[in-house]
């Protein structure tokens, strides 16, 4: 991993002292994670002097509206096309590996040939040396504090201040649970103490993710459990949410994203998968929250979605949301089956 960070840092470095732009590409939908590592990765390359631009698909969610420097990000749309196309010499995702979770961002990236990869989640191929996909990580943010490091390092620059602080650790919080979930690593606590130097204020970066609560979140946390399905042995458990009943408790797709991590802390359950209707017919997105015996990433790849083996998601189409319900509990509840069979391990 270290020489595919170098490899990285020396191809950023090529582009010094020339006019070539370097496009940061999140994935859809951008979490904390995504956001705080891309945002905090085009301001350290800005600092030394590069030109850099952070694309997304869709303005920041009011959820993240606190993070300092919003108003240099890009949002993408495809009238951008060609003028990117010429201009951008350098493309890396950001917390993603497949193009395809770029949205209408997809084609621009994969039309640039000059590209590089910063994730964790799992993965199935080799995607060359221009590619740090680290799953034992943390958060990309984690990454992103590694590679920002080595450019310290490599241009004897000072690159961290109290903003990049901010966003990586947004990133870091976000993506460990305030540091509950089990990703979380002894880097990730090395990294926050180094980052505590620049004062940021964490009481406050909590508040914003954590506990800033609307009334249409907890209306729509209510309808959430309200609604919940469980399998007869009671380790799968399932809820979902239409479009409609979104729209009436005034809610947005995002109040949703605490809600599978909750379901999955009842007592016995060992996967929680949470669905929405995404506004398109018959496409249905889900999110998925497993404890020790089952693979939530696994089961999201045989659907053509991913994510680390707690927690991951997936898209499912040509499928209503009650049948789709009815199939991941059919599903899990069989893959549970098998691993607690007698004389499984």
């Amino acid at each position: 991993m270290k020489t595919r960070l170098q490899n990285i840092v020396d191809a950023i470095l090529s582009l010094r002292h020339t006019e070539e732009l370097i496009g940061i590409f999140p994935h859809l939908g951008a979490d904390g994670d995504a956001l705080g590592s891309g945002l905090s990765l085009m301001l350290a390359l800005r600092s030394l002097g590069l030109r850099a631009d952070l694309l997304l698909d869709e303005e920041p969610t009011e959820q993240l509206k606190f993070l300092p420097r919003l108003d240099q990000v890009t949002v993408y749309t495809p009238d951008m096309l060609e003028q990117y196309r010429q201009t951008i010499k350098f493309a890396i995702a950001v917390d993603c590996h497949q193009a395809e979770r770029m949205g209408r961002r997809e084609e621009l990236f994969e039309s640039i040939s000059f590209r590089a990869i910063i994730d964790h989640h799992v993965y199935e191929d080799d995607y060359g040396e221009l590619a740090v996909i680290k799953t034992s990580a943390s958060s990309t943010a984690e990454l992103i504090f590694d590679l920002i490091e080595l450019l310290e390092q490599e241009t004897e620059q000072k690159i961290f201040n109290r903003d990049i602080a901010i966003l990586i650790l947004a990133g870091i919080i976000t993506d460990t649970g305030r540091f509950s979930f089990p990703s979380t690593t002894a880097r990730c606590f090395e990294q926050m103490a180094c980052l505590m130097a620049y004062q940021p204020d964490l009481t406050a970066v909590n508040y914003e993710l954590y506990e800033r609560v609307k009334l249409p979140q907890i209306l729509l946390r209510g309808e959430v459990l309200s609604r919940i399905k469980t399998s007869p042995d009671h380790k799968v458990i399932t809820s979902s949410i239409s479009r409609a009943l979104l729209e009436q408790t005034g809610a947005e797709d995002y109040d949703l994203d605490a809600l599978p991590s909750e379901m999955r802390t009842i007592e016995g359950v060992e996967v929680a998968f949470l669905l929405r209707e995404v506004g398109v017919p018959d496409v249905i997105k889900v999110n998925i929250r497993s404890k020790d015996c089952f693979d939530a990433a696994a089961f999201a790849i045989q659907y053509g979605g991913g994510g680390h083996v707690r927690a991951a998601g997936m898209t499912l189409e040509g499928i209503s949301l009650a049948e789709a319900e009815a199939m991941v509990m059919r599903e899990a509840s069989a893959i549970l089956q098998v691993c607690s069979a007698p004389g499984d391990k």
